[in-house]
C-alpha cells in the first residue's frame, strides 16, 4: 500500500470516528426533557440509524485495512503520533455533540460543560497533532538530506 493510500484510509479513518462514537453513545435525552441547548438536525435524527452503521462499517474496514498485512508497514509510528491527538478528538466531538443536543428539563449543564472543555481541549489537542505533523516532515527532510 503507498503511503498515499495510507494517508487517505487514515483521513476516512479520523472522519468516520466522531460518527461512530456519535452513534455509539446513543440518545441521551431524559424521558420527559423539552429544553435543550440547540437541536440537531432533522435528518440526523430521521436517518441516524443508517448513519452510524455506514460510519462503523467504515471504521472498521479502515481498521482492518491498517491491520492486514499490506497495510502495516504503510504508516510509520512518527504517522500515528500525529493521529491519536485526532482520534481522541473526534471520539470528544461525538461525545459532546450527544451532550449538547440531549433533551433535559431546565438547563443542559453537561453541554455548557462540554463547551467550557472543548474549548481549552480542541485547539490543545489539534496543536499537538500540528506539531507531530511538522516535527514528522522535519525529520523526513534531514532524512532526505543525509542521502
Amino acid at each position: 500500500m503507498s503511503r498515499r493510500a495510507a494517508w487517505t484510509g487514515l483521513s476516512v479513518y479520523l472522519l468516520a470516528l466522531p460518527v461512530t462514537a456519535w452513534w455509539l453513545i446513543g440518545d441521551l435525552s431524559e424521558a420527559d426533557g423539552s429544553d435543550y441547548m440547540f437541536r440537531a438536525p432533522r435528518f440526523a435524527e430521521d436517518h441516524g440509524q443508517l448513519i452510524g452503521m455506514l460510519a462503523t462499517l467504515v471504521l472498521v474496514g479502515c481498521s482492518v485495512l491498517f491491520l492486514s498485512p499490506p497495510g502495516r508497514g504503510a504508516l510509520e509510528r512518527r504517522d500515528a503520533r500525529a493521529a491519536v491527538p485526532l482520534a481522541c478528538l473526534g471520539i470528544f466531538l461525538g461525545f459532546a455533540y450527544r451532550v449538547m443536543t440531549a433533551a433535559v428539563d431546565g438547563a443542559n449543564i453537561g453541554g455548557g460543560l462540554m463547551f467550557m472543555f472543548g474549548v481549552a481541549f480542541v485547539p490543545s489537542m489539534l496543536l499537538v497533532a500540528l506539531v507531530q505533523l511538522r516535527r514528522r516532515s522535519r525529520a523526513d527532510r534531514l532524512v532526505r538530506t543525509d542521502c
